[in-house]
């Protein structure tokens, strides 16, 4: 189990055997009638297919009762900013996973992602980019000679990522490093607007 969640997680970053498939026909629907949608999100991977998609909102009756009860164990008595419905190729394209995203004050924030059962996918929290260590931090450099700013650890079952954010001649750089400073997935981040239909 520990294996396959790690590759699920490696998945979502665009790492190994890329699978892809359509638009989830759920996509649309749930960006409709979830409450206080703020953001969607398509993730492409290589060749253009799309490899996962994301409605951001704050309907917590849309999130299982298991991952609010997760979220709520690994962050103990934060408040909730905002919720993830999500679709991904690593998952079979089929299988809806859910993250929540909480305040830990002072403008950071951190998240949970599991599946509807409350299996832990993985927890996501703020690194300090004073103490970003320095392999990572190089390698990072040395792949967009820009500005960091933002870093994330995502530790799961089988899995320990440092996830970056760094911004270079007008665009956003996403890198996702192993501990040791690898480069598993580089992609750029667009704004965007999607248009949905309503029924």
């Amino acid at each position: 189990m520990k294996r396959g969640i790690a590759g699920l997680v490696l998945g979502l970053a665009g790492c190994g055997a890329e699978r892809t498939m359509q638009v989830h026909p759920d996509f649309g629907p749930t960006a409709v009638r979830a409450q206080g949608v703020r953001e969607l999100r398509l993730y492409l991977g290589h060749g253009a297919a799309v490899r996962g998609l994301a409605v951001y909102h704050t309907d917590e009756a849309l999130i299982p009762a298991p991952v609010r009860a997760l979220g709520a164990q690994s962050f103990p008595g934060r408040p909730v900013l905002y919720f993830e419905t999500e679709w991904h190729a690593a998952a079979g394209g089929a299988q809806a996973l859910y993250e929540v995203q909480y305040d830990l004050g002072e403008g950071i924030s951190g998240e949970v992602s599991a599946l509807a059962d409350g299996t832990l996918l993985y927890v996501e929290q703020p690194i300090a980019l004073d103490t970003l260590p320095p392999a990572i931090r190089t390698a990072a450099l040395a792949v967009v000679p820009g500005t960091l700013v933002e870093a994330e650890s995502k530790v799961g079952p089988g899995l320990d990522q440092v996830d970056l954010k760094l911004t270079h001649e007008g665009r956003t750089h996403v890198l996702v490093m192993s501990r040791d400073g690898a480069l598993l997935w580089h992609a750029l981040r667009f704004p965007a607007q999607v248009e949905v239909p309503v029924p």
